[in-house]
């Protein structure tokens, strides 16, 4: 029995009916670096690095997703740790669901957001 397996690149649709070759949903074009899609929700692709462009270099995150605007929610934050286990705010919590609790989920990008550090002006430039 072949097993199909579901899941979404920057917030798309896709399927793979062997774990290694993943295909768009809505018209079975194989999925390749070079053909990356635009994010339902924002409109952008991806950054060089991968990160979804609304919520990219948040300050304290290991790594996140924004959830690409679907219904379902599906977005996360994976907060870095520091040594004595507690993350950017101070709490031991380690990662945030979007399902699970989205007004904090949503709360708490936008004030990730407000503390990327802002580019210094340079003085007598």
């Amino acid at each position: 029995m072949n097993m199909i397996f579901h899941s979404s690149i920057n917030g798309n649709e896709v399927y793979s009916l062997n774990g290694h070759n993943w295909y768009y949903s809505n018209n079975d074009e194989r999925v390749r670096e070079d053909n990356v899609r635009l994010c339902p929700k924002c409109g952008y692709y991806p950054t060089k690095k991968g990160h979804d462009h609304c919520i990219a270099n948040l300050p304290g995150v290991e790594f996140a997703c924004c959830g690409h605007g679907k219904l379902n929610g599906g977005g996360y934050i994976k907060f870095i740790l520091d040594e004595n286990g507690l993350n950017i705010f101070n709490e031991t919590r380690e990662t945030i669901y979007d399902l699970e609790e989205p007004l904090l989920f949503r709360t708490l990008i936008e004030r990730l957001k407000s503390m990327r550090r802002k580019p210094s002006k340079i003085i007598g430039g």
